[in-house]
């Protein structure tokens, strides 16, 4: 299972990571140099025969790209706040994302706890919760990663959270984040499983319609001999070279037969959307744009909800039930976001498969 971290830049969420798995996320340099997390950072927690994943991604607004492509098939996020600065920009619009990508749970981490008394924390909580009500349910933690403070109770909450199964039983997908050679191995990609099981010496295929064979498995950090929806994955695959592979392309068990240009949506708004409205979309690693083409209304307020049908400016290989964010046409604020409901290919097949 992975979980996902989000807050603004510097409310600590790297070292909240550390803390819990010994591990420290930012490993470029240029992130070191600059105390912020530019690309997804991974750590793991071994707890007897399972490891618990983690995706630490980005809180500053220019790596937002980053930050989604870590959230597709996720179930749960923890959302962490500074003590001492409280909510920042980026703290409402992570959580707003979130919001739209409908986790199954949402845990507040107050980091920093260190830093402030407990009358400002638990005046922090209530601001929190009245400032955003759908987090009234939701479990807090006060923490500090200096002292250790409150680190067992949430790494103890962690544990005993399930992942849903049942996309275990759906066809095998996997969004590629990167590729690279690996000495005596040859071509490996990164990614998350979104779906489905895969095993050594599967067959797959990918999203331009290439087989290939998966030589090796890293499961969740870890060698093995499977991997399954809700898992980080390193797979070595043999049959194709690195040139014919990109950044965004998917593995899976079913032959993709055709990539859609226009979705049918139930979309959700969180800022204003007019009819015809130029969109950047968001889905797992791909980031493409397009319009918007609200079906039974002119224009849709906030936290309304209306179908809709998005018109893109190239295929996008996406199953029914997929997450998506939209984003302004200058990618500026977040619109909304949903699932999709039906999606079409361009010789106008309608797709019928699940996700």
């Amino acid at each position: 299972m992975i979980i996902c971290t989000a807050g603004h830049v510097d409310h600590g969420k790297t070292a909240l990571l550390e803390a819990l798995t010994g591990t420290h996320t930012a490993h470029l340099p240029e992130e070191k140099k600059r105390g912020l997390t530019i690309e997804l950072g991974y750590a793991y927690l071994p707890w007897k025969d399972n490891v618990l994943g983690f995706i630490d991604v980005p809180g500053h607004q220019r790596f937002l790209a980053n930050m989604l492509a870590g959230l597709g098939g996720i179930d749960y996020a923890l959302l962490v706040i500074s003590a001492e600065e409280g909510i920042k920009p980026q703290t409402v619009e992570h959580l707003g994302i979130l919001r739209l990508l409908h986790f199954t749970e949402i845990m507040v981490v107050i980091s920093k706890a260190d830093r402030c008394t407990e009358t400002q924390i638990d005046q922090l909580i209530q601001d929190i919760q009245q400032q955003f009500p759908f987090l009234a349910t939701s479990p807090f933690f006060i923490t500090s990663a200096k002292t250790g403070q409150g680190i067992d109770r949430l790494k103890t909450h962690l544990i005993k959270l399930q992942q849903k199964n049942d996309r275990l039983h759906q066809p095998f997908r996997y969004a590629i984040d990167r590729l690279f050679h690996l000495k005596g191995s040859g071509l490996v990609v990164t990614g998350t499983a979104i779906s489905g099981k895969v095993a050594l010496g599967d067959e797959l295929f990918l999203s331009t319609g290439q087989k290939v064979r998966v030589k090796s498995i890293h499961a969740q950090n870890r060698e093995a001999t499977q991997g399954q929806g809700g898992q980080r994955l390193a797979l070595n695959l043999g049959g194709v070279e690195k040139s014919n592979l990109t950044r965004g392309d998917w593995l899976t068990t079913l032959a993709p037969d055709f990539a859609c240009d226009r979705l049918c949506v139930q979309l959700e708004a969180s800022h204003p959307l007019k009819e015809n409205q130029v969109v950047h979309l968001y889905h797992y690693v791909r980031h493409i744009t397009g319009k918007v083409n609200l079906l039974d209304c002119k224009s849709l307020a906030p936290q309304q909800q209306a179908l809709a049908e998005l018109i893109l400016d190239e295929p996008l290989h996406i199953a029914v039930g997929d997450k998506l964010i939209l984003r302004s046409g200058d990618d500026s604020h977040t619109l909304g976001g949903r699932k999709c409901w039906k999606s079409t290919a361009r010789n106008g097949i309608n797709v019928a498969t699940s996700g």
